[in-house]
């Protein structure tokens, strides 16, 4: 994956010309993803569902679809905001979509109970050898509440490198096949948050 994937004006500038050729779904759509991705969202329809890097995708409208009423779509390239606030409106759902740098927006903290990126992941993974991913998983677990639920769906298996993050996660992981599309496997990660480890306690020094 080329480095440019990182870079805002990589982005816009291929918006200018993609924005005419509609709605657009990187690595799967929602009738190959919704029975990996269902038994992680909220049980609450009503519950906020935000949706980062959400690009051109139809996954939120989909989503809004499926009777849930409270989906935020972000994207750090506006041309790509304006064309979902288009389309949901053709498609006669609503959005909230917004304009952002989800490495430096505004969360609130403990908040949010699920939050779902396709790609954004990955293509942060693109730049500085790999050091803008964990820019994105900080400020997401710190929005996260309790038992939230981080969703990444990726090209690859990316357990190992989740694991070694020093953030409290519970992390599964579903192979998902784009049986509508490449017929290629990517991977659902759900990365629940949760209460970090007690601290170790020191070894008692035995007196002589």
């Amino acid at each position: 994956m080329s480095v440019k994937y990182c870079n805002l004006e990589y982005w816009s500038a291929r918006y200018l010309t993609e924005v005419q050729g509609g709605a657009y779904d990187w690595y799967l759509d929602y009738t190959d993803l919704k029975e990996a991705l269902e038994p992680h969202l909220p049980e609450d329809k009503a519950a906020e569902i935000l949706y980062i890097g959400c690009g051109l995708s139809t996954l939120g409208i989909e989503l809004a679809k499926d009777e849930r009423t409270a989906i935020t779509c972000v994207d750090w390239a506006q041309k790509a905001t304006e064309a979902m606030t288009s389309l949901a409106t053709e498609h006669g759902v609503k959005l909230t979509c917004q304009t952002a740098d989800v490495t430096t927006m505004e969360l609130t903290a403990a908040t949010h109970t699920c939050i779902i990126d396709k790609g954004l992941f990955d293509a942060h993974l693109t730049g500085d050898q790999g050091t803008k991913g964990a820019g994105v998983l900080a400020p997401l677990h710190n929005a996260l509440a309790l038992g939230g639920k981080l969703i990444i769906i990726s090209h690859t298996d990316r357990t190992s490198m989740l694991q070694e993050s020093p953030l409290s996660w519970q992390i599964d992981v579903s192979p998902v096949e784009a049986k509508s599309r490449t017929g290629r496997t990517y991977y659902l990660h759900a990365l629940t948050k949760v209460d970090p480890p007690p601290p170790e306690e020191p070894e008692a020094v035995e007196e002589k």
